[in-house]
């Protein structure tokens, strides 16, 4: 199953677990695939070098360049197609649903409003972790 995961998502992921970390662990085992832009993994290479996350990294004893490696590994890459419009409110979200339809994701998986708010895109569904969870690993979600 085929999945998009935004960068929010991804960053409480990686740096401090939780619900958003059983979707990393659902990828790590192969049971879903998470799909990637080059646009999208530079927005999370941006976020993750933000000062205010350093010490966090650190804290968990990796670096931003192991941690880009670790995400690397566990995601598909597809090009970047634009879909200009999509997310009227928030345009910088573009980059997800264009990584959604280009990899004709099931889910896309986030915490953010604007795209929650669209609830579908094309065949992608747009869900919260946990409402992921809930729906396709019940078991995890709790």
């Amino acid at each position: 199953m085929r999945v998009v995961v935004d960068t929010s998502v991804l960053v409480s992921a990686l740096l401090w677990g939780g619900l958003p970390h059983r979707v990393l662990e659902l990828a790590e085992a192969k049971a879903i695939t998470m799909c990637a832009t080059e646009n999208t993994l530079a927005e999370l290479r941006d976020v993750l070098s933000r000062p205010k996350f350093h010490a966090r990294l650190l804290a968990r004893g990796s670096t931003l360049e192991a941690v880009m490696q670790d995400v690397l590994s566990m995601v598909e890459l597809y090009p970047h197609v634009p879909h200009p419009g999509s997310v009227p409110d928030d345009p910088d979200d573009e980059i997800f649903i264009s990584c959604a339809v280009i990899a004709d994701a099931f889910y896309l998986i986030t915490g953010d409003g604007h795209l929650l708010d669209l609830g579908q895109v094309n065949n992608t569904r747009i869900l919260a972790v946990r409402s992921f969870l809930d729906r396709e690993f019940p078991n995890l979600a709790s």
